[in-house]
């Protein structure tokens, strides 16, 4: 006997939006809070010493420490909705994708049909002059079809559900990556960026160097 098909998992929306609410007023009385005392208790604009480098060091990994603290609270506030969204759009993609799969395969076929079928129709007209002058010799030089003929059968298709018609739509492909103008290309910075922090040292047409950042750990 075949098998049963499994049924889709029940979708169980389990968001707390009183947590959630919760959460972001406890985060703004603590934000608001930090902010005036960090201002308070380090009001310059500059650093002129070893002292004001404690205070800043101080500063900046109660900074860290906190926003460490706020996106754990975060991530706990919004994984809920996070996995219903997910839980959502897997299965609205297994439905759905099919059904796509299904719209670009008879959109393939309705364009080469009308693509072949528009070909034969000019070597059909072609050759039809060709008749003519067998028949008129003499007469004006017949001209070479380059264009598809039109016809109403191929520019619309009305159906119950709607009116199927063609457009022109440009299209692209590359042919030779050697010439294509560079503005067209994007620096991947993310590539870079990784390669410089594994230990890359030179790379043509960038500047590559170290400077010391203050790092926070322990917070």
């Amino acid at each position: 006997m075949p098998k049963k098909k499994a049924e889709e998992e029940p979708i169980e929306q389990t968001i707390d939006t009183e947590k959630a609410e919760q959460g972001i007023a406890l985060l703004r009385q603590q934000s608001l809070g930090l902010v005036a005392e960090l201002t308070s208790a380090f009001p310059g604009t500059e650093i002129t010493g070893e002292s004001d480098l404690t205070l800043a060091s101080e500063a900046l990994t109660r900074i860290i420490k906190h926003l460490k603290q706020w996106e754990e609270k975060r991530t706990e506030i919004v994984q809920p909705a996070n996995n219903f969204v997910r839980s959502i759009n897997q299965m609205w993609a297994r439905l759905v994708n099919p059904v796509k799969s299904e719209e670009a395969r008879l959109r393939m076929m309705m364009s080469t049909f009308r693509a072949s079928e528009s070909e034969r129709r000019r070597k059909e007209y072609q050759e039809g002059l060709k008749q003519v002058e067998e028949v008129f010799p003499g007469g004006s030089p017949i001209p070479e079809v380059v264009a598809p003929i039109p016809t109403d059968s191929l520019k619309h298709v009305v159906t119950q559900n709607g009116t199927v018609h063609y457009a022109n739509v440009s299209k692209w492909e590359v042919q030779d990556i050697n010439i294509i103008p560079r503005e067209y290309f994007i620096l991947d910075e993310a590539t870079i960026g990784k390669l410089v922090k594994a230990g890359l040292k030179a790379i043509p047409g960038i500047r590559i160097w170290t400077e010391q950042v203050p790092v926070v750990r322990g917070a």
